[in-house]
């Protein structure tokens, strides 16, 4: 029974222009997606992103290499939700300011605040 399922998707997604390996590649990123926990806006973002990456430098990369960059990218727009809602204005000072510091000798070196 699950046989002839399978064959009447396949034929109807191949009739409307879809193919099982198109379908398979829209679940497995809905699945990526709700385990990610990112918002549907995230997942946009990240998938734009791997696009811009992999047209510009795709020849570069293994499909190991195509994979961890996909998780690297979903921690980077993870990070930046949760910090994009902060209001800031063009007048905000830095959350840390270098000083610099003359040490003993009188040569000044980069001290953080």
């Amino acid at each position: 029974m699950a046989l002839a399922g399978g064959a009447v998707a396949a034929s109807a997604g191949t009739a409307s222009g879809l193919t099982l390996d198109k379908l398979a590649d829209a679940a497995r990123m809905a699945q990526e997606q709700a385990d990610s926990g990112l918002s549907a806006q995230a997942h946009a973002e990240v998938e734009a992103k791997m696009q811009h990456i992999v047209a510009t430098y795709g020849s570069r990369l293994t499909e190991d290499q195509k994979k961890r960059l996909r998780g690297t990218v979903s921690y980077h727009v993870r990070m930046l939700e949760a910090i994009r809602p902060i209001a800031t204005a063009n007048g905000d000072a830095p959350a840390t300011v270098l000083e610099l510091v003359a040490d003993a000798n009188g040569a000044s070196s980069g001290k953080e605040a």
